[in-house]
């Protein structure tokens, strides 16, 4: 049975999904567990939860673990307390105090931006179009933030690593051909293979209908260098999208030539899940 790896709630900053339909969403889609994994972000000098919601790990944990308490989930759906991190090598000394103080049965790395483009800037694509070098520095930029976070052993996935072509897609160098990128991009996705493990996520096919043209690559690649079965994730900020397209996920971890995704129990087998 399906796992949904990666979902956001209403204790994220950037969703008001109600975690009692999150949950609700993956038993009815027949997923036999989905993880909880909201955003814990740099706020001042330190890490921890950003959204009005939620201020603190303790009311992350009660909400989390009261709704999976609900007698319709019982026997049916294995809820996994995540979280996913904000990482710049910049943060690591204060994400690994925040990792050391709280107990998670799952966590997450992603990097979440990509100077001196703003992907969530209006003008970023024209930016980008006039501007083609600024897209090299950006990756750059970005590849090396990945392999920090993959190489500093805190997390289990490293989370959406074409995370920048959903935002301005079809608009950056190639990463796997480009002078400047391919050497950073192998050495973050060695690191990936040897320290945790990559995620298929599915918020590209859930709002555009496909994956990014690199997806498929850039897990051919964790293959080739020995990494473990990945996982999927929607990335869900609504309950709708929970689990949805999970199966499209799985068929590009076979067609990248992995027998199978990873179940969730051999994810978190070296924790109290």
């Amino acid at each position: 049975m399906s796992s949904d790896f990666h979902t956001h709630t209403c204790l994220s900053p950037d969703s008001k999904a109600p975690v009692r339909e999150v949950l609700e969403m993956a038993r009815k889609r027949g997923l036999s567990a989905v993880a909880i994994t909201d955003h814990a972000e740099i706020d001042g000098e330190s890490f921890g939860f950003v959204s009005p919601h939620c201020r603190s790990y303790e009311t992350y944990r009660r909400e989390v673990r009261e709704a999976a308490s609900d007698d319709a989930l019982k026997g049916k759906l294995k809820v996994l307390l995540g979280v996913e991190v904000g990482y710049r090598i910049e943060y690591d000394t204060p994400v690994r105090a925040f990792l050391e103080a709280h107990d998670f049965d799952l966590v997450i790395g992603g990097v979440h931006d990509s100077p001196p483009v703003d992907w969530w800037d209006p003008g970023a694509g024209d930016l980008l179009r006039r501007h083609p070098e600024m897209g090299v520095q950006a990756l750059v930029w970005y590849f090396k933030q990945v392999e920090g976070a993959a190489s500093s052993g805190l997390f289990d996935v490293i989370a959406h690593i074409d995370v920048y072509e959903r935002y301005l897609p079809g608009m950056w160098p190639d990463p796997f051909t480009h002078p400047k990128l391919a050497p950073l991009v192998r050495k973050a996705v060695w690191a990936i293979a040897k320290h945790s493990r990559m995620e298929i996520n599915l918020e590209m096919v859930n709002k555009r209908g496909h994956f990014a043209w690199s997806a498929l690559r850039f897990l051919e690649m964790y293959r080739e260098m020995g990494g473990k079965p990945p996982v999927v994730g929607s990335d869900a900020h609504r309950p709708e999208w929970v689990g949805l397209n999970i199966k499209e996920g799985e068929r590009l971890a076979l067609r990248a030539g992995f027998p199978s995704v990873a179940p969730w129990e051999e994810v978190v087998s070296r924790k109290e899940a």
